[in-house]
């Protein structure tokens, strides 16, 4: 009886080992999920071990065009509970090596990973539907492309138009899709855009809804700058409004005490790119693109500047219809700090000595 214990396990170990049964599986699964989908699906082979261990070789998801959105050259998953007749499945772990995604977004603003997101929606009522709980997932050494082509280049720093991040590395824990809503714990990711901008670790809880989505207590390190950034909050009534997220979708963004370095700022606002030094951050910014308040913002310059506002700005800059107002409630600073933040661009006024002989540190 013993034997008979042992050799059934055993046994059933080899056949999945089997490398014509391997290629037949897997066959069999990537053609299931590409007629599911409609778009090419393909794994060069699945190995399966004991402890619940399943390996997959070379897993390739194409978008609707036959481009690759998503590849994985090795992928390592470790199995908790599979039993999707009771609304369970629960992975240990996914360990994925060498990933390749690739966004792109054409000249409606649509971009190739909404054919898969609208195939994952689910017409059953929420109650009924799959829990799925992922204790740990894992990318090495990855490689993340966008492409979008009603974006302009900038001329300096991140092109979104054409954005290339390598060497990705991401760290995910205590990942649950239950209901209508998604929760996961970025505990680390980091990697470098191909314009330089070098994320050290960034981290930050996600949760997302049918009409919201919510970053919380996140932080970004790079090289020169710490920003810690409590809430990123976005509400809206269709994912499809962020195509139209001038006016459709309201944003709650807060910093506190964030440490920003104007180098790192210039990547995603290059008209910062030749300023001098760092800043200190703190504020709360909220309401939608085309009209967005600020409230309670502080930036401090070195040790003797310091500049506290609330603000309003409507409109956008690229069709000359910005209308900006400011509530100025502290401005300190002085001469030398003036001329150190602004030194590449050589103002006049600062050499004018008729002007600036008088000047000294000044408050208002």
């Amino acid at each position: 009886m013993l034997l008979v214990l042992i050799s059934v396990p055993a046994i059933g170990l080899l056949f999945f080992q089997n490398r014509q049964v391997q290629t037949s599986i897997s066959n069999y699964l990537t053609h299931k999920f590409s007629d599911e989908i409609e778009a090419g699906v393909s794994i060069s082979s699945v190995k399966y071990s004991f402890f619940k261990r399943l390996y997959l070789y070379d897993f390739l998801i194409e978008d609707q065009y036959g481009d690759t959105l998503i590849y994985s050259e090795f992928t390592r998953i470790r199995i908790k509970n599979f039993k999707p007749g009771k609304l369970d499945i629960h992975f240990h772990s996914i360990s994925c090596e060498n990933v390749y995604f690739n966004i792109k977004v054409d000249n409606e603003r649509l971009n190739n990973v909404k054919f898969f997101t609208d195939w994952l929606k689910s017409d059953l009522p929420p109650e009924e539907r799959v829990v799925l709980k992922i204790d740990r997932i894992e990318t090495i050494n990855s490689h993340f492309s966008q492409t979008a082509a009603l974006v302009k280049s900038p001329p300096y720093g991140v092109d979104f138009s054409d954005m290339d991040v390598y060497n990705v590395n991401v760290v995910i824990e205590d990942f649950v899709a239950r209901m209508d809503s998604v929760y996961m714990n970025i505990v680390q990711t980091s990697g470098i855009e191909k314009s330089g901008f070098n994320m050290v670790d960034v981290a930050f809880g996600l949760t997302v809804g049918q009409q919201f989505m919510t970053f919380s207590d996140g932080e970004i390190i790079t090289p020169a700058s710490k920003a810690s950034i409590p809430i990123v909050d976005f509400r809206f009534n269709d994912y499809m409004d962020f195509q139209e997220v001038f006016d459709s979708v309201d944003t709650y963004i807060s910093s506190s005490n964030s440490f920003l370095a104007f180098s790192d700022l210039s990547y995603f606002f290059y008209q910062l790119e030749h300023m001098n030094g760092d800043i200190y951050l703190n504020g709360i910014v909220h309401g939608k693109f085309g009209d967005l308040f600020g409230e309670d913002i502080e930036i401090s310059y070195m040790d003797s500047s310091k500049l506290d506002f609330d603000m309003n700005l409507r409109g956008m800059p690229s069709d000359d219809s910005l209308h900006m107002v400011f509530d100025i409630k502290q401005f300190r600073s002085d001469l030398h700090t003036l001329k150190t933040l602004t030194s590449y661009y050589d103002y006049a006024i600062f050499k004018d000595s008729i002007i600036t002989e008088d000047i000294g540190t000044f408050n208002y």
